[in-house]
């Protein structure tokens, strides 16, 4: 069984790789191939755990299609947009 022959239309990335993003070119080159094998495959990039601006630039930079963490808003049971 390869990679290819599943039909996920998601990568949501641990925050683990996430986390201090913006210091670590290690994390960076890991994050950068993840997201070229999402884009490659046609899915959808989440990065989870972003938790400041540097952070979410540089992810933004690499092409991520979208960032989750306490950066962009805390965890609610009553969103805004309910209220």
């Amino acid at each position: 069984m390869q990679l290819r022959d599943f039909y996920f239309d998601i990568v949501k990335m641990d925050g683990q790789f996430t986390k201090d993003l913006a210091q670590s070119a290690d994390s960076q080159a890991l994050i950068q191939a993840v997201i070229g094998i999402a884009a490659s495959f046609e899915m959808f990039c989440v990065a989870r755990n972003v938790e400041t601006a540097s952070d979410a630039e540089v992810l933004t930079t690499l092409g991520a299609d979208c960032l989750q963490g306490y950066h962009l808003g805390v965890p609610t049971l009553t969103p805004p947009w309910r209220q």
